[in-house]
């Protein structure tokens, strides 16, 4: 949710800046809505500045005219392109798929994976969607973009890795820019990002990581937290800083998810100590839906507040 208002506040603020260029009048936009203060909001445009720029010079690379600079797709337009292409595709008389939200989000998610992960559309099996199907809607969906001049969010990604490989002079001007690199979150990179921050850090490879594989949780999104186990063999000389202690939870919460996540065997090994006594068990509650489970979160913070808990 944060990135899908960070994008949408950006385009805002864009559009109001060229529409103030063209015409050299204000315009009213909704940005208020977005609950911003002045200085998250000056962040949130930089950073959609810096990965802009990188598709410029991208096109600007391939020859493109400045008029005819590309913009980048909503949310909202992917999917109204993806529900429209799907709909032409043989369902094998389960057309109706098609109008369900939930099936095109899980469409475009895969096409954001198949970018994500560097894969080779000629040879990639969708195992959801059959191999012929799938690569057709990918492609007609790429066609239709470029028939738009519009870029998904992935796309910028494999146009910047892209661009460093094919363009050693403009790699060397960001090698030079960014000396120290930083990657926080890093067990939620996925094989694109990592590829493009290990060319962006070398030769000095100045690179410092922060991660746990144990809280991965955007496999569907293309994130690979095989990437970080394997980092120190991309990197011999790393030095490895393990924070075994945590802060947040009691010594039972603690010790009741090292018990269920040790029986993942691709992680670190580590023991993690509770820096807060263990005060009461874990309770493990089941519900038969997500309404119960509102329903009783709601109920359990309502008896809390009754009972003099501070919120």
């Amino acid at each position: 949710p944060e990135e899908k208002r960070n994008k949408e506040f950006y385009r805002l603020w864009t559009m109001k800046e060229s529409y103030i260029k063209m015409t050299g009048e204000g315009m009213q936009l909704p940005l208020d809505k977005f609950e911003v203060d002045f200085e998250e909001g000056i962040q949130i445009y930089r950073e959609g500045e810096k990965q802009n720029c990188f598709v410029r010079e991208y096109q600007l690379s391939q020859g493109e005219q400045l008029q005819y600079l590309i913009s980048v797709c909503s949310e909202e337009e992917k999917f109204v392109l993806l529900k429209e292409i799907a709909a032409k595709a043989d369902w094998s008389g389960d057309e109706d798929l098609t109008q369900n939200q939930d099936f095109i989000n899980d469409l475009a998610e895969e096409i954001g994976n198949v970018k994500n992960n560097l894969k080779d559309i000629d040879t990639y099996i969708s195992k959801q969607y059959g191999m012929g199907r799938f690569r057709s809607i990918y492609n007609e969906y790429e066609a239709k973009k470029r028939n738009l001049r519009k870029i998904d969010f992935e796309d910028m990604l494999v146009m910047t890795l892209k661009l460093f490989r094919e363009y050693p002079d403009v790699l060397k001007k960001w090698q030079q820019k960014y000396k120290y690199i930083l990657v926080d979150e890093f067990q939620d990179i996925n094989q694109a990002q990592y590829e493009v921050i290990r060319l962006l850090a070398a030769p000095e490879n100045n690179l410092f990581i922060v991660g746990d594989d144990d809280q991965s949780v955007y496999g569907f999104r293309g994130a690979k937290p095989g990437i970080m186990k394997e980092f120190k063999k991309d990197y011999p000389g790393t030095k490895q800083v393990v924070l075994n202690v945590n802060y947040r939870s009691t010594a039972h919460i603690v010790n009741g998810a090292l018990r269920v996540i040790k029986n993942n065997r691709l992680r670190y090994p580590k023991e993690i100590k509770a820096s807060m006594k263990a005060d009461k068990t874990v309770h493990v509650q089941e519900v038969k839906d997500t309404a119960e489970e509102a329903h009783y979160v709601l109920d359990k913070i309502r008896n809390s507040l009754k009972n003099g808990q501070e919120p």
